[in-house]
């Protein structure tokens, strides 16, 4: 009988949130109970505090010939930065069979980044090991009684329970590459609630009680939610949840129904308070009206969270202005916490005319590398290169915001004369990035082209 070879299974996906990959832990437990020779490989379980420093180091110790590459991730969507990190240092892998499992990366239009020795599969990894390795499916109750056990054995005992009720969303914001279009795409896909409320079950019985749900908009078929809220609120197990929803999908109504299902955490998108900016994204709803009419029947116990947009297409220093100060205000208020973003451009085939601005590709790595991990120029300078001989990967630094440069030194000024603020968190990094260079070279720049080639300059590219 012919031996089969080992395989690798690599895990990029940088997740500071900890939500266990559910899909993942299917496809190990697979390998496992099939005896399926492999080596499992994960960014995460890295000892290196240097982030570029633990992905050499990952992709040098991987000495099988073809290595499955799990992409998924806590809304099912593939995570974009796996991508980019796995690209970044591809070339360590040599000519080794690389797999990505997603079903979702026709998205990226990948067509753009064939390799011959890379394949893109339309499979997630569990079920790619179960169609093409010909391991056996663990049945759904063992595999469910043994979680605990295989939280452990896989080093993701500590990370947090998620699930979604329905998939999709039907709104058509141009920034969120939830509903970016591609053949076959859903709209709303709902899940069975059965399945959903067993998976919380097994959630408190591992003393999981807070629970999150990561689809895009949670009520985005409000009925079937409105009905899945009465069965949680009966069966009322002990497990408080988060979700993500619409300013202008919400009421008083289905807000005291999600209270009273245990909801703790609520995710809004707020945006910008410029209409006509709001308008422009394809946003679809007045946030700071339904913000105001949210408020008035909101209870304070409702942790909030607020999404904020700055980097869109007209927008002005004095538009600027006004969605720093917002983000500031709600930040004061009780169990509210904002945050505020750059938009990048995901969607390749509708945007407008663009700019380039390295400085955006260096607040999106410096998001989302782990926090505890150390963000080096050698790695900024990996990822801009790469983005730079890679045209895919243009979104990293493309910008449509004609002002962008005037943007970024009105924010920089905004949080440098605010050294003691607590509520503006995503930036500090990009402040202290070579010991204040950056943040002096934006300030000090009087042309996006002087800025570029200040930051080649300052990081040797």
């Amino acid at each position: 009988m012919k031996k089969v070879k080992s395989i690798a299974i690599l895990q990029i996906i940088s997740d500071h949130h900890e939500k266990v990959p559910i899909k993942l832990i299917r496809a190990l437990a697979a390998l496992d109970e099939s005896n399926y020779p492999y080596k499992f490989y994960d960014i995460n379980h890295s000892l290196d505090s240097n982030f570029r420093v633990a992905f050499i180091k990952l992709f040098a110790e991987i000495k099988e010939e073809t290595v499955l590459v799990s992409m998924s991730c806590n809304n099912n969507y593939p995570k974009i930065e796996a991508l980019i990190f796995l690209y970044l240092y591809l070339s360590l892998l040599k000519n080794k069979k690389v797999i990505i499992c997603s079903a979702y990366f026709s998205l990226y239009e990948t067509s753009l980044i064939q390799k011959s020795n890379v394949i893109f599969s339309s499979l997630d990894i569990d079920e790619y090991v179960i169609q093409h390795l010909g391991v056996a499916k663990l049945e759904e109750n063992i595999f469910l009684s043994r979680m605990e056990t295989l939280l452990s054995r896989y080093g993701y005992q500590d990370y947090r329970f998620w699930g979604y009720l329905t998939f999709g969303c039907y709104a058509k914001c141009s920034f969120c590459y939830n509903r970016l279009h591609f053949k076959e795409a859903p709209t709303v896909v709902k899940l069975s609630p059965d399945t959903v409320l067993d998976w919380m079950k097994v959630a408190e019985r591992l003393g999981k009680t807070y629970f999150e749900f990561c689809e895009p908009n949670f009520l985005s078929d409000r009925e079937y939610a409105i009905e899945f809220l009465k069965r949680l609120q009966y069966e009322n197990f002990g497990i408080t949840w988060r979700c993500k929803t619409r300013l202008d999908d919400i009421d008083s109504k289905v807000y005291e129904q999600m209270v009273k299902a245990g909801c703790q955490t609520i995710f809004f998108g707020f945006e910008h308070v410029d209409l006509m900016l709001l308008q422009r994204i394809r946003k679809g709803e007045n946030s700071f009206e339904k913000f105001k009419e949210f408020m008035t029947y909101r209870k304070k116990e409702t942790e909030l969270q607020f999404s904020f947009m700055t980097g869109i297409r007209g927008e002005t220093s004095e538009a600027l202005r006004r969605n720093l100060d917002m983000v500031m205000c709600l930040g004061s208020m009780f169990n509210v916490e904002p945050n505020i973003g750059w938009q990048l451009l995901f969607d390749r085939k509708n945007r407008k005319k663009t700019y380039c601005n390295y400085v955006v590709a260096i607040m999106f790595v410096t998001n989302i590398v782990p926090y505890q991990m150390e963000v080096s120029s050698k790695l900024i300078r990996d990822i801009l290169r790469m983005c730079i001989q890679e045209p895919f990967f243009d979104f990293l630094y493309l910008t449509e915001s004609e002002d962008s440069l005037q943007l970024m030194q009105q924010m920089i000024s905004y949080l440098l004369a605010r050294p003691q603020q607590q509520i503006i968190k995503d930036y500090h990094r990009l402040l202290m990035f070579e010991n204040g260079k950056l943040a002096t070279l934006i300030l000090k720049s009087r042309s996006l082209e002087e800025l570029n080639r200040g930051i080649l300059l300052l990081l040797g590219v």
